[in-house]
């Protein structure tokens, strides 16, 4: 049998990897956006949203949808105020697992 501390530190490494994704792609959005590359935006955005709804993380879907939709259509002028959106949901959404995972740990 194991024990539990050895069971805890599981899902919290594998919390934390998972973490990082969003995180890188949210950086490669932001360079697509201040590059100017709108087909590039509107792919990363359109997995973006697909991995968030599949997840459960309504939270940050409209504005990747917003992101998805202004790659789509070639016009970047809101993109960066989607993408700090983006960006504040993520994170809330982080803090929200990391306090969950924390009050199941302890």
């Amino acid at each position: 049998m194991r024990s539990h501390s050895r069971n805890s530190s599981k899902p919290k490494r594998f919390t934390l990897k998972r973490g990082e994704r969003p995180k890188l792609r949210l950086r490669k959005l932001e360079t697509a956006i201040k590059a100017g590359n709108a087909q590039e935006v509107d792919s990363i955005a359109h997995n973006c949203v697909g991995t968030s709804a599949n997840l459960g993380m309504n939270a940050v879907v409209a504005s990747l949808r917003g992101l998805e939709t202004a790659g789509r259509e070639g016009c970047l002028d809101n993109a960066l105020p989607l993408l700090n959106e983006a960006k504040n949901q993520f994170e809330r959404i982080a803090e929200f697992l990391q306090t969950q995972l924390m009050e199941t740990v302890a």
